[in-house]
């Protein structure tokens, strides 16, 4: 019996990135046909979404529909951690939904210019921190040195198990575990 594939929105380069580095040695040999000899490719298991390269913009980015929910995929500034931009770094996206004012950052060192490319346009945001300088998120001392509007409607996410010693005060506050972020519930973040 064959299930149903999962949808799968996914830029060509980083479809091969996956598939190439993560999941092609579990997943190309399987029991299917073991006659044949067949191997399985990434189509086999996702039902490919791709979306649309969004020309003129100051990073990579993408858009795509999805049901009823416009997406914008951006490119972030993620790891290693020494390399000095988003185009230097391992391919990694974030994502801004336009028609409901939301940005999450995906995961992404402190990059004040792609939060200056969102935050007017954004209602609420949910950004990536760590307690630490360095390494693969941005962390909170940064986060800090952005403008108050903007921290008003920050919410921070994948955070350590220390997140209850930090002051966040100055920002929206936690992202919380468990928690379903519709859209009923976004309006009431930024009313």
């Amino acid at each position: 019996m064959n299930k149903p594939k999962l949808k799968c929105v996914i830029t060509e380069e980083y479809q091969r990135i996956l598939w190439e580095n993560s999941l092609r040695g579990g997943l190309e040999y399987n029991e299917r046909d073991l006659t044949s000899g067949q191997k399985l490719e990434f189509v086999d298991f996702f039902d490919v979404i791709r979306p649309v390269w969004k020309q003129r913009q100051p990073r990579e980015v993408y858009t795509v529909q999805v049901g009823d929910i416009n997406i914008e995929l951006f490119r972030t500034k993620h790891i290693p951690e020494l390399s000095p931009s988003w185009e230097l770094s391992f391919v990694s996206y974030g994502l801004y939904l336009p028609d409901d004012g939301v940005f999450i950052s995906g995961d992404t060192r402190f990059d004040s210019e792609l939060i200056e490319m969102y935050a007017d346009k954004s209602k609420v945001m949910f950004h990536d921190v760590q307690f630490f300088p360095g390494a693969v998120h941005a962390p909170l001392d940064d986060l800090r040195t952005l403008p108050e509007e903007v921290k008003r409607k920050l919410y921070l996410m994948h955070y350590a198990d220390n997140w209850k010693e930090q002051d966040i005060d100055d920002f929206a506050g936690w992202a919380q575990a468990g928690v379903a972020y519709t859209k009923s519930s976004l309006y009431h973040l930024w009313r």
